[in-house]
């Protein structure tokens, strides 16, 4: 089932706009600046419930993507679709960045197919899928504290998903593993630092426990007034 899908989205499904599109929302450098200015906006302007959810976000990137991700990545060992399957093509987006520090501002972009480079050295980064992780993380926490945009975070996980597997980045299997991972371990992190934070008594939190009840629902003081 995963050569079948991986040979329909990858090869069948090809096409050249599809390949820029899908190859330019797969390539974390075209987003770094727009991350950047999201960050600090919702830092800034996005009061206590903008500033947990950064914090949950966080939460997710070091427990999930770098903790559960990471071990199961050394754990499975799995070569990527273009380390292993030689009619696979391989899609990457190359760019001259304009570079401030570690932010780069793409100036030129076009993407480039390759055939699969089979390699008996292969990195074995393709279970589960980073991207998949976060992207599915952000689609949970934006559903809990910004339910209005919650579809359009849902649809953008869905592309990014699609795209790793068009791109020769990952499998089917890969992507369906890591939705189901942030689908468990994302809830499990902000409920459970929510019960922390409402049950585990420190004299220094208990002013911020009067402003902020709820991690889940920071607002739920001002609606019961």
């Amino acid at each position: 089932m995963d050569q079948y899908l991986l040979y329909n989205i990858n090869v069948k499904l090809a096409h050249p706009l599809l390949d820029y599109f899908f190859v330019t929302i797969s390539d974390l450098d075209v987003f770094y600046f727009l991350i950047v200015l999201a960050v600090l906006s919702v830092f800034i302007w996005g009061k206590v419930r903008g500033r947990i959810f950064l914090f949950m976000m966080l939460m997710c990137l070091v427990i999930g993507d770098s903790g559960i991700g990471w071990a199961i990545k050394r754990h499975t060992n799995r070569p990527r679709p273009h380390e292993a399957v030689e009619w696979v093509q391989s899609r990457h987006l190359e760019s001259r960045p304009f570079q401030i520090g570690p932010l780069k501002i793409p100036t030129t972009l076009h993407y480039k197919t390759e055939p699969a480079h089979v390699t008996n050295n292969p990195r074995g980064r393709s279970m589960p899928s980073g991207h998949v992780l976060n992207n599915v993380a952000l689609a949970i926490l934006v559903t809990i504290y910004y339910r209005r945009l919650s579809l359009v975070a849902w649809v953008w996980a869905f592309l990014i998903a699609w795209s790793r597997i068009y791109t020769g980045s990952h499998y089917a299997s890969d992507c369906a593993v890591s939705f189901g991972l942030a689908i468990l371990y994302t809830p499990a992190i902000v409920f459970g630092l929510d019960w922390l934070w409402r049950n585990i008594r420190l004299p220094l939190l208990d002013k911020w426990r009067q402003k902020i009840p709820s991690l889940v629902n920071p607002d739920s003081k001002k609606q019961a007034k």
